[in-house]
């Protein structure tokens, strides 16, 4: 496997990682939509922020193939 296939692999991974990390603070909020959890809010801000951090790896990436 190329450097570039594997480095992509590992952000597709990440990606995935993250984005279900998200969904499951998310799930939690909704299952208690009437209390406002300060660390929930926290936590989901501070994944959104590594979510897209590896989003954008991955858009660099993929233009570095063309």
């Amino acid at each position: 496997m190329t450097m570039h296939k594997q480095v992509m692999a590992e952000v597709l991974k990440q990606e995935a990682f993250w984005q279900e990390r998200l969904d499951q603070i998310r799930l939690r909020q909704a299952l208690r939509p009437d209390v406002v959890d300060e660390m929930l809010v926290r936590m989901e801000a501070s994944v959104l922020e590594v979510l897209a951090d590896w989003q954008h790896l991955a858009e660099y990436v993929q233009g570095e193939d063309k």
